[in-house]
């Protein structure tokens, strides 16, 4: 791992030059070889192309630029194209709209939040709103990840209206 975090390493001292070496010395901390070692190439991929939109001029600490590097999986992370369980078949958008909705669940539980099981009832009714949109404009191509983002957006947004909020 210690070639990849210094591959890592690399490409921030290009963004961030003497500011890296400032705030964290010319080599990477131990904490950020082993954590980096958690994370998929295309998380790492992603996460370096966040800093780079995001215009930031000083670098980031090691659980901001993991945040950056996490936010891939969600939306990136490859998925079947179907499974089956107990006789009941699920396809890709369903499989997909199952792992935004447990991000979400994860997210509120972060923050010391929860649902109720009656906001999580509703959520999940707008989680499958979000897999037919999806699925119904899919024309064997995907749906544009801008899209599916806004739309999954909009649903949890219908959801949040409609009484499903986290509570203490």
């Amino acid at each position: 791992m210690a070639n990849r975090t210094s591959e890592i390493w690399d490409r921030l001292l290009g963004l961030y030059g003497s500011g890296l070496i400032r705030k964290f010395g010319k080599a990477p901390p131990p904490e950020w070889d082993n954590l980096l070692a958690q994370l998929s190439d295309e998380q790492l991929r992603h996460g370096l192309a966040e800093l780079v939109k995001s215009g930031r001029a000083l670098p980031p600490s090691l659980p901001e630029f993991l945040a950056l590097c996490r936010s891939a999986r969600e939306w990136s992370a490859p998925i079947p194209t179907s499974v089956q369980i107990e006789g009941q078949r699920f396809d890709n958008w369903d499989i997909a709209a199952n792992q935004h909705l447990f991000a979400e669940i994860l997210r509120v539980a972060n923050k010391r939040q929860h649902y109720t099981p009656e906001a999580t009832m509703i959520l999940v009714e707008w989680k499958n709103a979000w897999a037919r949109d999806c699925r119904d404009h899919d024309e064997g191509d995907g749906v544009p990840l801008e899209k599916q983002k806004l739309w999954w957006q909009d649903c949890m947004d219908r959801a949040r209206e409609m009484g499903a909020v986290a509570i203490k």
